[in-house]
């Protein structure tokens, strides 16, 4: 993600475009950064633990990988008088992988590229690197 001082301002840098997506802790919107389309999910301030988790897990060394999200950056930012707390990710205009399978048949070829892209990054996960602090 981007240096550590820097991530507390991005908010202000970014313009929310559309909602899609709804979920347990909070919504997840398109917004638009530097001409580019990013992910941002907000919390709601009563969910800080979750959004601190979150954001704790992707700072975490050695995490960035072709097959996991790209995490950009988090902020804490004031919208309609209640504090928000966003995780700002890569977009991906196919959605969640849920949301993907529910409206998607695969064929076998593009479900075997599913399941290699999904295996390739629980191994980067789970692989231990020596002579770092570890991911």
């Amino acid at each position: 993600g981007l240096p550590f001082l820097l991530q507390r301002t991005v908010a202000r840098q970014i313009t929310l475009v559309e909602c899609v997506g709804k979920g347990r802790y909070g919504e997840v919107w398109r917004g638009m950064w530097h001409g580019e389309s990013v992910a941002v999910k907000i919390f709601s301030s009563r969910d800080e633990q979750s959004w601190f988790r979150e954001t704790e897990i992707y700072n975490t060394v050695l995490l960035r990988h072709d097959n996991i999200l790209g995490f950009i950056a988090s902020d804490m930012t004031s919208r309609n008088s209640s504090t928000q707390l966003w995780l700002i990710t890569h977009y991906h205009e196919n959605g969640s992988l849920y949301d993907y399978l529910q409206r998607t048949a695969l064929d076998v070829e593009t479900c075997l590229g599913l399941a290699s892209s999904i295996i390739c990054g629980l191994v980067h996960l789970h692989v231990e690197i020596f002579g770092t602090q570890g991911k």
